[in-house]
């Protein structure tokens, strides 16, 4: 099975460190990178609005 969600900048606020801690439970290191990644990005970007 294949899930795809799709989630806020606040859900991801939310969420980044829970999703990056199971990625790389499961030996996941580039998945949990990217939501940490994501998660600095979306961070970023609020700060220059």
């Amino acid at each position: 099975y294949t899930s795809i969600l799709r989630m806020g900048p606040e859900a991801l606020a939310a969420e980044a460190p829970a999703i990056a801690r199971l990625a790389r439970a499961e030996g996941l290191e580039a998945h949990a990178r990217a939501a940490e990644l994501r998660f600095e990005r979306d961070d970023a970007a609020e700060g220059e609005r």
